[in-house]
């Protein structure tokens, strides 16, 4: 009784193993986007007048993957990234990341919290003087990104909710 219950259990821990393997990391970004270092994405955003896209992910989050290997890697999502925004990563879960915003030095924890990240992945908008305009919490298919990307880079949020502009698209 006690060897098949060893086979079950080796062959889970192979299964499982395999499995890990063939999925990609997040730790890699998505090819295709121009992922800067944070501090040099605050200043090329100031340089160039663009807004900033940081996504805030975890290593481990199965959600953050998901947007890398399918919002990110849409062409149209890179095209309107590269010719609207500076984009950046910051490791949300990490204590020993170091991040310099307006001032101050903070971990990864703490930028995201900052950046109103309360889960994995947001997506944060800053304007080009890195001040905070708004968060996108949770996995966004492409579809759905270039609306709000749209709604950020035209600065249609100065003058109408998003309700009203996702009405005004039609």
């Amino acid at each position: 009784m006690k060897l098949p219950s060893l086979l079950l259990a080796a062959l889970l821990v192979t299964t499982a193993t395999s499995f890990a393997q063939e999925r990609p990391s997040i730790v890699v970004a998505a090819e295709g986007v121009d992922w800067l270092p944070f501090e040099e994405a605050v200043e090329k955003a100031m340089q160039e007048g663009k807004k900033i896209m940081i996504d805030v992910y975890a290593p481990w989050c199965g959600y953050c993957r998901r947007m890398h290997v399918e919002t990110y890697a849409d062409d149209q999502v890179q095209d309107y990234l590269a010719e609207h925004f500076i984009t950046t990563r910051v490791n949300g879960d990490s204590s020993d990341d170091s991040y310099h915003l307006h001032g101050r030095t903070l971990t990864g924890v703490e930028l995201g919290y900052h950046l109103g990240a309360r889960g994995f992945p947001t997506t944060v908008f800053l304007n080009d003087e890195a001040q905070y305009l708004a968060p996108l919490p949770g996995f966004v298919a492409g579809a759905d990104l270039m609306t709000v990307l749209r709604y950020i880079a035209t600065d249609a949020y100065e003058t109408q909710n998003f309700e009203t502009f996702m009405a005004n698209q039609d």
